[in-house]
């Protein structure tokens, strides 16, 4: 469908799959997630998550901001890299979600690239010069793919 929106909130939910489709996207907030998958094609602004346990979330973004993530697997592409606050138990891999016309939306979100970026999480709430305990990289063979079919 050739669907526009500023902004999408999915709030309070538990034990649900979101496919989030749309051809422009400005910005995707996450709130209070319970066991949910969220598979997102490309935003054009940010990805905010605020309270997440137990879900999947796989989006590219200009910018990912994520609070309150406890188990929680991140799959992002994004232009800068992920900041999280108050997390545990999250971890981060390449962005893993695919559909039909996915690489054209990709290139006009100037998204077109990956960069790695995904992989240099930095950790707000983590002032030490060694490294976070609250998120590592989901090893490669743990690693999923989702693809939406139409």
């Amino acid at each position: 469908a050739n669907a526009t929106s500023d902004d999408i909130e999915i709030c309070s939910c538990s034990n649900t799959t979101f496919y989030v489709v749309v051809d422009k996207l400005a910005v995707l907030r996450l709130v209070n997630l319970t066991n949910c998958k969220v598979y997102c094609g490309p935003v054009d602004g940010s990805l905010y998550l605020e309270g997440a346990r137990d879900c999947v979330v796989m989006a590219a973004a200009h910018q990912v901001r994520i609070h309150k993530a406890v188990n929680v697997d991140f799959y992002v592409r994004s232009r800068s890299y992920p900041i999280i606050e108050k997390c545990s138990d999250v971890r981060f891999a390449p962005y893993g979600f695919s559909y039909e016309g996915l690489e054209a939306r990709l290139q006009e979100a100037k998204l077109g690239e990956e960069n790695d970026l995904w992989a240099d999480v930095k950790d707000f709430g983590w002032l030490k010069s060694t490294p976070s305990p609250n998120w590592s990289i989901l090893p490669a063979e743990q690693r999923k793919q989702e693809t939406m079919t139409t």
